[in-house]
């Protein structure tokens, strides 16, 4: 007893709060001494730690000293790397103190040089809390960091941590190869301009990158670049992403393989006995061993009908034919051509959730090769011509997307050349710009052309030619749009107008449509057309208006470029090749005609369901179609809702593969377009019959949707709602909790029981003591007890409020049972933890941004 009233006594005297106080002091100048002794090593082996001065000998030799590798823990202070470390064997790395936006604080590393930090075989690799920055001239190749083989073993570099580390003007920010088990959790990169920002797995199929995970990572490019973002290129392992947000540049994510045998050029294209399809005799022996199927790349061959310039599987049959599997032999005439062997291996897998991709000047998803791609969550958008998702014939694996929002693409939203493809639940809207260039023209002075008509000069060269018809937006009394005579390069005059003097200066310039100024019979009794300087790519679809005198020429037609003023008309929208026949008379214009979704000639096995194809809102939908299938195309079902735009019709060239359902929904008509709404929405696609209506008029239910089945006969499914909210921030216990908001703007779509939600919250918290317990986020729609397995995406939080627990994965998770979720962080060996209400400062403006996807009770 003695003993124990003596343990009491001293703990009843112990003070916890000094016992914390002297742990932390102790910590503190723990990590005090730690960086006082890196700078005494650096400046040891010579580092100036300046900035100025070139840091690399110094750190190159610490760490060639150090036998089990070297952990530089720096301050606030500047790292000059003007010559490239080899960091080979054993493991490196570099903890900063801070990772800010601005240059002159914290802890930067200024890369002077190309290919700056090379890790080879690091059995451990760890950058945090760092600023690294491109600095000086002749950064034009080359990587920030740049992993490659090591030079005495064929290991890799595994256990790879990149945390909160900032790389800002550059050529590429990492090459990423010979790679295993890589995290990078808070990157940000900006103002890149090579080839990609991120390049994994570039060199070859023997040094993959592979088991990658990237947490709340910002990726970004220089603003109008044609540098990637994250580029995927030959042979790798799987790559996770998790909130992730990219921005500016060229694609997003690209998937390719680059990796290439010998070209040999092709002596002869004739028809296989063998296989009724393609036989290519190449001039020299091709060296595949005979039976062996390869990928190949067949270009350049000259013909009428350009049916074989494609990348194929072939099988060698002698030392000097292949035959390409699955063609189809078109007599013709063919002359010339190479084929290419395509060696390289392909990306494997890619994991998507939550956060998205905007501000591109391609494709969001740009998948020429690979072997699979899973989304869930994500809002994708682009702003040039690319696509949301452009895949390609070459690309082998199959494609899943649930739950996202795709939209604002230049081109196509879905541009589909293989299939193997399933979208569930996704709003696929507003796709397809109206303008012809992605740039608009700045004008820089309106005058008289001595003639008393408007004379336009631009700020730079405008690209526009004579025939073109132009938009004009706040352009002192030049309204409207009209058809115009090229001058120079920068000036341009309006026809047929009376010039007023008093014009201001300023203003912009669209081109809304490229002209015509000549129809012709293409020597085949198709219709050629001239349209100097057009914008077209084989294959493109136009929509052509107001030629005169070639009524076959007016419409939406597949093109075929003849070269870079002269296009020929291959296909209508009925499947026929338009017929030449009248004479030009005058006038003429063409544009892109765009699809929500475009299917291509070879694409098979694509579904899409749930979700909406259309306009999100009056106004914004610029497609001429929610679906073009070319002929050729396979095993396609479309079951979404559309909207009632006219914008959302369907060509179907297919002959029969093409299964269509779900249901039209009301719309403003206020779509900008001179294609006027129709009823009518299925092009070459039967309607109802008697029959059919009997069998409608017997089915029965509430909130149900019809739809056409595999059958062919009609039947009842679970309906897909959409619709607005009000959400709001409250907390477990509110007390005395008092919230307004600027902005409370929420949007849900209901498919079945399956919820997608997005959410976007400005509010002013203000309360006291009496206010605890965690924080909560206001729902649609009743969650089921399933729905603490769905797991949402933060895309906007507020600086200064760290995640719970310092939990590098954080996320929305809805309460099962409630009209409520709750913002966790996710640790590995820990239970998730929830953010407090009280993480929100009181009295401070705070700006929330989530999305997610869960089951509803009902």
């Amino acid at each position: 007893m003695a003993d124990a009233r003596s343990i009491a006594d001293a703990l009843a005297l112990f003070d916890q709060t000094a016992f914390n106080n002297r742990i932390t002091a102790t910590e503190t100048a723990m990590a005090d001494l730690q960086t006082r002794d890196t700078v005494a090593l650096l400046k040891s082996y010579g580092c100036p730690l300046n900035g100025v001065g070139d840091d690399a000998p110094g750190i190159q030799a610490a760490f060639n000293a150090a036998p089990r590798g070297l952990l530089l823990t720096l301050p606030p202070i500047a790292l000059r790397l003007a010559t490239p470390l080899i960091l080979q064997d054993k493991p490196f790395g570099i903890r900063g103190a801070l990772g800010p936006n601005t240059a002159t604080l914290g802890t930067s590393i200024l890369i002077a040089c190309p290919d700056a930090i090379n890790p080879r075989k690091c059995d451990g690799f760890f950058l945090q809390n760092l600023r690294m920055q491109g600095v000086g001239a002749g950064l034009t190749s080359g990587s920030f960091v740049n992993f490659g083989a090591s030079s005495t073993t064929t290991s890799q570099s595994a256990r790879v941590m990149i945390d909160n580390v900032r790389m800002v003007s550059g050529y590429r920010a990492m090459t990423i190869r010979n790679v295993f088990q890589a995290q990078f959790r808070a990157l940000r990169t900006a103002d890149f301009n090579g080839d990609a920002v991120l390049v994994i797995n570039s060199m070859s199929d023997d040094d993959a990158a592979s088991v990658m995970e990237f947490y709340g990572c910002g990726i970004g490019a220089a603003k109008g670049s044609n540098c990637d973002l994250i580029l995927f290129d030959g042979k790798g392992g799987s790559a996770k992403f998790t909130d992730c947000a990219l921005n500016f540049g060229r694609h997003g994510i690209s998937m390719k393989g680059g990796t290439y045998g010998t070209t040999r050029n092709i002596a002869s294209v004739t028809q296989s006995p063998d296989t009724g399809g393609f036989r290519i005799q190449t001039t020299a022996n091709h060296g595949v061993a005979i039976g062996t199927s390869i990928s190949l790349i067949v270009a350049g061959v000259a013909s009428a009908v350009d049916a074989i310039n494609d990348t194929w599987t072939a099988t060698a049959v002698s030392a000097n034919e292949f035959d390409l599997e699955d063609s189809e032999y078109v007599a013709d005439t063919y002359a010339g051509g190479t084929t290419t062997e395509e060696v390289g291996g392909r990306p494997t897998f890619i994991y998507w959730t939550g956060g998205g991709m905007e501000n591109l000047g391609g494709d969001a998803w740009h998948l020429e090769r690979g072997s699979g791609v899973t989304v869930v969550g994500g809002y994708f958008s682009t702003d040039g011509d690319g696509n949301v998702i452009n895949q390609y014939e070459s690309f082998e694996g199959r494609a899943r997307f649930n739950g996202s929002i795709m939209r604002a693409a230049g081109g196509h939203g879905l541009n589909l050349f293989h299939g193997d493809i399933q979208l569930t639940g996704c709003e696929i809207v507003n796709n397809g710009r109206v303008y012809v260039d992605v740039d608009k023209g700045t004008i820089a002075a309106i005058t008289d052309n001595g003639a008393g008509e408007y004379r336009i000069t631009t700020t730079q060269p405008h690209g526009y030619q004579t025939g073109d018809r132009i938009q004009f937006q706040k352009a002192g009394l030049v309204k409207g749009q009209f058809r115009i005579a090229n001058v120079t390069a920068t000036t341009f005059d309006l026809p047929g107008t009376v010039y007023a003097a008093g014009q201001p200066s300023g203003g912009r310039t669209f081109r809304l449509y490229m002209g015509v100024t000549n129809a012709v019979d293409n020597g085949a009794g198709g219709i050629r057309l001239i349209a100097t300087g057009h914008k077209f790519k084989d294959g493109d679809w136009g929509y052509f208006s107001s030629i005169g005198g070639v009524p076959n020429a007016n419409g939406d037609r597949k093109v075929k470029v003849i070269d870079a003023n002269t296009i020929d008309l291959l296909l209508d929208t009925a499947g026929a090749v338009p017929a030449f026949s009248g004479a030009y008379t005058s006038g003429g214009y063409a544009r892109f005609s765009r699809s929500q979704i475009f299917v291509g000639p070879k694409a098979a096995g694509i579904t899409i369901d749930g979700g909406l194809v259309g306009s999100s809102s009056a106004g914004l939908n610029r497609a001429r179609f929610g679906l073009l299938v070319e002929p050729g195309a396979k095993d396609i079902r479309f079951d979404v809702k559309r909207t009632a735009d006219g914008k959302t019709g369907i060509v179907d060239l297919s002959g029969g593969q093409l299964q269509v359902g779900g249901d039209i929904i009301t719309q403003p008509t206020s779509d900008n377009s001179d294609r006027p709404a129709s009823t009518k929405f299925v092009r070459n696609y039967a309607q109802p019959l008697d029959a059919d209506l009997t069998a409608i008029a017997a089915l029965a239910g509430n909130d149900k949707l019809l739809r056409y089945g595999a059958s062919g006969a009609p039947e009842l499914v679970d309906g897909i709602m959409s619709g607005t909210w009000t959400p709001t921030f409250s907390a477990v216990t509110p007390g005395n909790l008092a919230v307004s908001y600027s902005t409370a703007d929420g949007r849900y779509m209901k498919i079945g029981r399956l919820v997608v939600f997005t959410v976007t919250l400005v509010f002013t918290p203000t309360y006291d003591a009496s206010m605890s317990g965690d924080a909560l986020f206001s729902l649609p729609i009743m969650s089921s007890g399933q729905s603490a397995l769905f797991k949402g995406g933060i895309h906007t939080f507020p600086n200064g409020i760290a995640f719970p627990n310092t939990s590098p994965d954080f996320a929305v998770v809805p309460l099962g049972g409630s009209n409520a979720a709750k913002m966790l962080g996710y640790k590995t060996g820990a239970s998730p933890t929830a953010l407090a209400a009280n993480a929100f400062p009181s009295g401070t403006a705070q700006t929330v941004r989530f999305t997610g996807i869960y089951m509803s009770n009902s």
